[in-house]
């Protein structure tokens, strides 16, 4: 199951899943709706991703509200 943090979750989720077994490619590919890095800039959601990437890599500690504005 999914760890209990605020951020993140699919990440470390998809960590301990590559631990037990092979990733697959599945088919049709997932489309998500782009009007949320539109409004935002693509340069400025292209510095998002890439900090969240380099977070996950070096683990570096996150503050929730660095990287994501809760909307639920």
């Amino acid at each position: 199951g999914f760890p209990n943090q605020p951020i993140l979750e699919d990440v470390a989720f998809c960590e301990r899943l590559i631990k037990v077994t092979t990733p697959l490619l599945l088919s049709p590919p997932v489309v998500t709706d782009a009007r949320k890095f539109i409004k935002m800039g693509i340069w400025r959601s292209f510095v998002r991703v890439l900090l969240i990437i380099l977070h996950v890599e070096y683990r570096l500690p996150v503050l929730p509200r660095t990287f994501f504005q809760d909307v639920r």
